[in-house]
This record gives C-alpha cells, structure tokens and sequence, in this order.
C-alpha cells in the first residue's frame, strides 16, 4: 500500500521556488496593504499641487511661435504685419486658434509644436500675436 500522508514533518519538502514564490507574493500583498495606510489628501489639494500655471500669450509665442513668425519662414505671417495677417484674419480669431490646434501645411505644424499648451494657452499666443497687428495708439 502506497501512503499518501507522510508521518513526520521532516518528511514534506516544499521546492525552493515555490517557498519564494510564497514569500514574493506575501511581500505584495503587504505592501498593498500598507499602501492605502497614511494621510490622505483632498482632491482640491492634488489638483492645487498637479496643476500648472497657465502660460501668457508672449510666452509660449517667445518659445515656440517666434522662430517662424518673427521671420515669416514657410510662409508664415510675420509678426506684426498687419498686411501678411490680412487673408487670415478674414476668417476670424477662432479659426486662427482651430489652424494652431489642428496644424496648417505646409509650415503650421499641429499645435505649434507646443504639444504640452492648453487650449487657452493656444488661445492666449494667437490672442498676442493679434495684439502687434493693433495699431500704436
């Protein structure tokens, strides 16, 4: 007869990787544990601390719209110039955001290249470049 429960503990040997996997998975789960203990914070503090400030207008143009539009490389509308502006501003301030956000071929890249800009930054670097077009009073 073949006996299937052994009589003595020295008897049962649980393999190495099966006693680590024990004590991986008993490590997590503590840890899992232990990571919803502390402080808990409100959701108004979290966005108070993730959120970043918004950018003006002439600092995402300084940082990203100027390289084009201080010259006018591709085609672009020089900064500044009313008459360059003219076909563009036909078509009104929200169109001019909906270029910025969705690009223009062949020189207006998709978002300015400011792929990090809100939509009221966008608005805010169109909304100053529109300003120099005003005239000095």
């Amino acid at each position: 007869m073949v006996k299937l429960m052994p009589t003595s503990r020295s008897q049962v040997s649980v393999p190495n990787c099966m006693q680590e996997t024990f004590y991986i998975l008993l490590l997590l789960l503590v840890a899992l544990a232990l990571s919803g203990c502390g402080s808990s914070t409100s959701s108004s503090e979290d966005e108070t601390v993730s959120a970043k400030p918004e950018r003006t207008g002439a600092e995402v143009y300084n940082k990203y719209c100027q390289n084009c539009h201080q010259g006018g490389t591709v085609g672009s509308p020089r900064f500044g110039d009313r008459e360059a502006w003219e076909e563009r501003l036909e078509k009104g301030r929200e169109a001019l955001i909906t270029s910025v956000r969705e690009g223009m071929p062949p020189g207006m890249p998709k978002m300015g290249l400011c792929l990090n800009c809100s939509e009221q930054e966008l608005a805010a670097s169109v909304d100053y470049m529109l300003e120099a077009l005003e005239p000095d009073e």
